[in-house]
């Protein structure tokens, strides 16, 4: 069972003075939410929570044509940041080979990631 929470209208997480919200992970969330608007969360019954967005890749030689961009899916375990999520790069467009190195690699920044927020930080290795 799945809860959908779409991020332009969430549940009404405590604010900061900031106009931030007070939880680090949901503040993380939001910060992506400004870059990416089509960003959305799923929370399962075991609290893990689902990240999915659509990310334009800015380098100049980056060779594919995405018009819908890259689309990016987050692994957060109830436990996160303490333990690190996952990502996996979920585009029909490249080819099971780059797919595959991308989730190697991915992984591997990822490990030294435990212990502190990372999604920002992976959607920018990534890019």
């Amino acid at each position: 069972f799945l809860t959908v929470m779409s991020m332009a209208e969430p549940s009404q997480p405590r604010l900061s003075r900031q106009g931030l919200p007070e939880d680090p992970v949901d503040r993380e969330i939001h910060m992506l939410l400004r870059r990416f608007p089509s960003l959305s969360v799923e929370t399962g019954a075991e609290g893990t929570r689902t990240v999915s967005m659509s990310m334009q890749p800015t380098d100049p030689d980056f060779k594919f044509e995405l018009s819908e961009g890259v689309p990016l899916v987050f692994k957060l375990p109830p436990t996160y940041p303490a333990d690190c999520c996952s990502l996996r790069v979920a585009c029909p467009d490249f080819s099971r080979a780059v797919c595959s190195a991308m989730d190697r690699a991915i992984a591997k920044e990822a490990k030294g990631m435990e212990g502190r927020l990372a999604m920002r930080d992976l959607v920018r290795f990534l890019d």
